[in-house]
């Protein structure tokens, strides 16, 4: 097994050093490589600045390499006062005290110095069993097949594995400095690493709403490469590589609000779709428009409305509304987005287009047979075309007569106006009113607006008083 051969090979490796090199500088060593360890930790942050000098800029290790280098450096320095100390005391006894006394102590030194190289190579079997359970928590979680990991991470999860099943992680979990949030984490990467379908549902917990409009996501959420790769469970340390995920990562205010959060809350959320930090405010999370609930509603609040009116509604309701979608943040901001109506170069032709009305319209007036097709107008009682006064061509019409065709031309020739888009995109604040809900929104054209909102499990309905409408909204899921 890879660990025990680990820790023979440190035992007896440091059981030989410490022959050679004696107890009095394996004792000044152990006790530097002590306090190394129980200093690591508490001045790695001091450490972590002068990350940059020494190039290391991923933030991952920037986290892994100041305690490591705390603990190498206290025991350097205390390695370097072990032989200060050691030719000292060898100089005692070399020029101050007779041949019998000195090779007494050589050989007390070297024999006490084995016992002590067993011992700090326990120390240092105990160091490395601490390291190997804390990084290997996480790597094991997220490995991959056994081809699709690189080599040291194969190394470490079986060191992981051999830790567990020797007992000795129980060892290194008695000197574990890590905070119970770094498991806590690690749990949630393996979640989510081994069941990519829950990244939809990690998106719609409620304080990622607002993370998920950056565009930092945005890209994520566009990248099909990247996408593929995490469906896939693909090499964990390509993604983390991924420039996708070193923006979010560099991104200091991004990592803190991800940091900041109640990782417990997360894992039961991701886990059972519910939040129990969140559960009592149904108004957070994602909504969309319910077209066909919304017209229902408006129609059974207006029971006298005409065949006119109702056209027009279901307009505004299938068409121009049938996209609006609706958020609320625990940071009690709302935000509503209502997709612009169609311009009307969409509903027509262009007066400039070759291909339009008016431009085909002027091609025709210049083909050979647009004077034959007038004068058979004429000559049946049609409508004069254009050019047919002062010709004395075609029958007389009365004053009435003419009126009324000429008001027909125009009302045909005059394009139908669109209806005025009622909804605009708004942002505001929401507050609780009991078991209910105050809107306040906010948009350039329609200013400040008042709205109620009630929310259940499953469906939002808010109350928009000015202008009156009702809409009715879904649960993004």
């Amino acid at each position: 097994m890879l660990i025990w051969t680990l820790a023979i090979v440190l035992l007896v490796g440091f059981g030989v050093i410490g022959f050679y090199l004696g107890a009095a500088r394996l004792t000044v060593s152990l006790f530097g490589l002590l306090l190394g360890a129980m200093l690591a930790m508490p001045l790695a942050p001091a450490v972590q600045p002068l990350m940059g000098l020494i190039k290391v800029t991923h933030p991952m290790w920037s986290v892994v390499w100041p305690p490591i280098i705390v603990l190498l450096l206290v025991y350097f320095v205390f390695i370097g006062i072990s032989f200060f100390v050691h030719r000292k005391i060898d100089l005692h006894f070399k020029y101050h005290s007779d041949d019998l006394s000195r090779f007494r102590w050589e050989r007390i030194n070297s024999r006490l110095g084995t016992c002590l190289g067993f011992g700090m190579g326990g120390v240092w079997v105990v160091i490395l069993g601490l390291m190997i359970y804390i990084a290997g928590y996480v790597t094991v979680q997220v490995a991959a097949s056994d081809e699709g990991n690189p080599s040291w991470m194969r190394y470490l999860n079986q060191a992981r594995h051999n830790l567990n099943s020797s007992g000795l992680d129980r060892v290194a979990a008695k000197f574990d400095p890590m905070p119970s949030k770094y498991y806590e984490a690690a749990d949630i990467i393996g979640l989510i690493y081994n069941n990519p379908i829950v990244l939809s549902r990690l998106a719609q917990y409620p304080p990622f709403l607002s993370l998920g409009e950056q565009p930092e996501f945005q890209d994520i959420a566009t990248d099909s490469e990247f996408s593929n790769m995490l469906l896939s469970k693909g090499d964990i340390v390509q993604m983390v590589q991924h420039p996708k995920s070193l923006t979010i990562i560099n991104n200091g205010e991004i990592r803190g609000k991800l940091l900041s959060q109640d990782l417990g809350d997360l894992q039961q959320y991701l886990n059972t779709g519910i939040s129990p930090k969140f559960a009592d405010e149904r108004i957070l999370g994602r909504w969309y428009i319910d077209s066909y609930a919304t017209l229902t509603a408006e129609r059974k609040k207006r029971p006298d409305i005409t065949a006119s009116e109702m056209r027009s509604l279901k307009k505004e309701v299938m068409e121009t509304m049938r996209s609006v979608e609706f958020m609320a943040t625990p940071e009690n901001q709302v935000s509503m987005r209502v997709p612009s109506s169609s311009s009307s170069s969409d509903q027509g032709g262009d007066a400039s287009d070759p291909n339009s009305d008016q431009s085909q319209r002027g091609e025709n007036e210049q083909s050979p047979d647009f004077a034959q097709r007038l004068a058979e107008r004429d000559r049946y009682g049609l409508a004069p075309g254009p050019g047919a006064q002062g010709r004395g061509a075609g029958p007389n019409f009365s004053r009435g007569q003419r009126g009324g065709q000429g008001q027909r031309s125009q009302q045909a020739s005059t394009p139908q106006k669109e209806p005025e888009q009622v909804l605009t995109s708004a942002e505001g604040s929401w507050r609780r009113d009991g078991s209910d809900y105050k809107l306040q929104l906010r948009s350039e054209r329609t200013g400040s607006v008042t709205a109620n909102a009630i929310a259940t499990e499953d469906t939002l309905t808010i109350q928009i008083q000015t202008p009156s409408r009702t809409l009715i909204f879904t649960r993004s899921t």
